[in-house]
């Protein structure tokens, strides 16, 4: 008939309508517009089966708006009737038939009813219900309508829901690509689980989220990242680990699910003494601004590391799909947080070897005891945020620990000083480190460390090392404590030897000092008394030209000591060579020694004298020992030191007009240092001539390749 063509004709549009349209809210929206609209009824609603309730998703009409997300149960509601049975049905009279919930007859307040399951195949996704305000007003009619549009929206919600779930999971896959982005960047562990929680939120449809961290030494649940919470909420600060509900599914590493607050405090009480005040201001905050929650484990290197739970604002069931997807997210939060261990591992290793190199460099800067010790715990103290940091050193004749030093300065009474040697005397004994925690009970509010220092098995003393107030070592800080006073028991014992060494180095020098003296000057004293006794005694018997020869024989002898003395008193003072240069230090010594006792000195340098250092202090000891030669026993009134560079050979030449010496005898005897300065030409690569004739002076010529 044209009555059913038209209907045809009409059905056809609104279907063409509904499955033009891809947004699911849309389409569902069109649903009921069009279901009210093709039975000219005051009310229209597209119902949703989830589990085993039946949601109201749009509302179309006068309808009370509350009735938007009204769940009705399968059980006990012809709804629930039609999506079970698969078939329509009529509902003429709501107020006489006992199929119909009460909760729609109180919200709803309609009188007849049509309501059309949804069937996807042979599975009811949901239904369509069209209501009228007074009975009866519904018929077969509409029910065969409403029967025919249910087939074409049917393909519409389907195409629409599964546009919804490729748009979802689109997200998702960017939302995951973005989170491996910023897990490759450098960005601070707190500023990726920032961004982690800010994408889970909105990617699982949820009003707000948090990362928690569980502190099982505390006792402690510890916020470490929230998105969307409010202010009361992050005010709480740490909650007490606790044994409830979530806390053991989260340690048995398992998810939790509030579906609705309400129902699930239902017997809790807020003044119930056995919870914590924190928690009692956990569940006010939580209850008064959500409605359901989910939570799931974050499991770091096969560890419980906390937990990620996202909040929504009303209650809600939890798909096995979404609780995978929290757990996606939560493995990509574990691996981030791994990913910062292991950085931060790193970083602390490289941070440790930094601290031994630098200890060691300063270990290394001085071997005098108390500037090489004041630079390590110096060093020490900055590295490694010490308050304090000090060495007790057994002193190796009485054997007694002493108080060697402490960085920075810190007055230490009597008494503790005293407290301190008695546990290094154990330390040592022991000869294993010991390491004192905070305890406040015993008065401990800084840790410490105290570190025997050894060396070849004999014990030095010990390192002690103070933190800070309320701190605590690590066990990396722990190794490499050990390690530092490894180091510093060597540099302490390389310091003792260097001490003992310039002792005997000084003694020795001692011994050269009282064996010159006693063979030069003090014999030239004993001269020049015996020298002036003869005089004396001359004068008396009237012998003048005896008399005259022996003053002469005093005077010559008197500048004979003179000049030795200023040669001993040169030999005194440090040697300049390295910052003065060849020609510079023997300048020096030409000024000092030789012009002052009356000798005619002369220098010269020819050419650019840019010297090894080695081939410098092997010319200057040849020289000093020709000079010295000279000065001593050739009675030279003048002297010349002359070097020249022709290419890559130096030569240097010292002459002298004394009295000169018999080459052959004196290289038979190896006096006046005839083979030390050849030894030294030879260390140097280098030829040694000397051309001397008694009573014609002496030249010492020495020839060395300096390239």
């Amino acid at each position: 008939t044209q009555q059913h063509a038209d209907e045809a004709e009409l059905l056809f549009s609104v279907q063409q309508a509904i499955t033009g349209e891809l947004d699911l809210n849309a389409v569902l929206q069109m649903i009921a517009d069009e279901a009210r609209r093709l039975t000219s009824t005051d009310q229209g609603a597209v119902y949703l089966l989830d589990g085993n309730e039946l949601v109201v998703s749009v509302i179309s009409g006068k309808v009370d708006p509350d009735m938007l997300g009204y769940r009705l149960p399968v059980e006990g509601s012809v709804a629930g009737l039609a999506v079970k049975t698969g078939k329509p049905f009529l509902v003429s009279d709501a107020q006489d038939d006992p199929r119909v919930h009460a909760d729609i007859i109180r919200h709803v307040g309609a009188g007849s009813f049509v309501i059309v399951p949804l069937l996807a195949g042979s599975r009811a996704i949901g239904t369509i219900t069209v209501a009228s305000e007074r009975p009866g007003m519904l018929g077969s009619e509409d029910e065969r309508v409403l029967t025919m549009m249910a087939s074409g929206a049917v393909i519409a919600l389907e195409n629409a829901r599964l546009y919804k779930e490729e748009q979802e999971r689109r997200q998702i896959a960017e939302g995951l690509r973005e989170i491996l982005a910023i897990l490759n960047s450098n960005r601070p562990l707190g500023e990726i689980l920032n961004f982690i929680v800010a994408q889970v939120v909105p990617l699982l449809g949820a009003n707000a989220g948090v990362i928690y961290r569980l502190d099982s030494n505390e006792k402690k649940i510890i916020i470490e990242s929230a998105s969307g919470m409010p202010d009361e909420f992050m005010a709480i600060g740490p909650l007490p680990l606790t044994d409830t509900k979530p806390n053991r599914a989260t340690l048995n590493r398992q998810p939790y699910a509030v579906t609705d607050f309400e129902t699930a405090l239902a017997g809790y009480h807020p003044d119930d003494p056995t919870l914590p005040p924190q928690l009692h201001t956990w569940i006010a905050t939580v209850r008064a601004h959500f409605g359901s929650y989910l939570s799931v484990p974050l499991i770091v290197n096969d560890r419980v590391y906390g937990a990620i739970s996202i909040f929504y604002n009303k209650p809600r069931e939890f798909s096995d799909e979404e609780i995978k997807l929290a757990v996606a997210f939560s493995d990509q939060a574990a691996l981030a947080i791994e990913n910062a261990r292991l950085h931060q591992a790193e970083q602390t290793r490289q941070r440790e070897l930094q601290t031994l190199l630098d200890v060691a460099a300063a270990a290394s800067s001085s071997l005098e005891l108390d500037e090489m010790l004041s630079a390590v715990l110096n060093q020490l103290v900055t590295l490694v945020e010490a308050s304090r940091a000090g060495v007790m050193l057994l002193n190796s004749e009485s054997g007694e620990l002493e108080s060697r030093m402490i960085r920075p300065e810190h007055p230490v009474a009597p008494e503790d000083l005293a407290k301190m040697c008695q546990i290094c005397r154990e330390v040592i004994a022991s000869g294993k480190p010991l390491y004192v925690p905070v305890d406040l009970a015993l008065g401990h509010i800084e840790p410490g460390a105290l570190l025997p220092l050894r060396v070849r098995g004999q014990t030095l003393g010990v390192l002690v090392i103070i933190g800070p107030q309320g701190s605590a070592f690590s066990e990396g800080y722990l190794a490499l404590f050990e390690s530092i006073a490894d180091q510093l028991g060597v540099a302490v014992e390389n310091a003792r030897l260097y001490e003992r060494v310039e002792q005997a180095a000084i003694a020795a020098e001692r011994s050269r000092l009282a064996r010159d003296l006693h063979d030069s000057v003090t014999q030239s004293l004993y001269s020049m008394t015996l020298f002036a006794e003869a005089a004396r005694r001359l004068t008396v018997s009237k012998d003048q030209e005896s008399v005259e020869e022996y003053l002469a024989q005093l005077c010559e002898t008197s500048q004979q000591a003179l000049k030795e003395m200023r040669l001993l008193v040169y030999e005194l003072r440090p040697s300049t060579l390295e910052e003065e240069g060849l020609v510079g230090v023997l300048r020096q010594r030409l000024d000092t020694v030789e012009k002052r006792a009356g000798v005619e000195a002369h220098l010269s340098a020819e050419g650019q004298l840019d010297l090894p250092k080695k081939i410098e202090e092997g010319l200057y000891r040849i020289a000093q020992e020709a000079l010295n030669n000279s000065l001593k026993h050739a009675a030279a009134t003048a002297v010349t030191v002359r070097i020249q560079i022709e290419g890559n050979l130096l030569t240097m030449e010292i002459t002298d007009d004394g009295r000169g010496f018999d080459l052959a005898a004196a290289a038979d005897t190896g006096g006046i240092g005839l083979s030390s300065m050849q030894e030294r030409a030879e260390k140097l690569n280098g030829d040694l001539r000397i051309v001397s004739t008694p009573g014609k002076g002496t030249k010492v010529q020495v020839q060395v390749k300096v390239r």
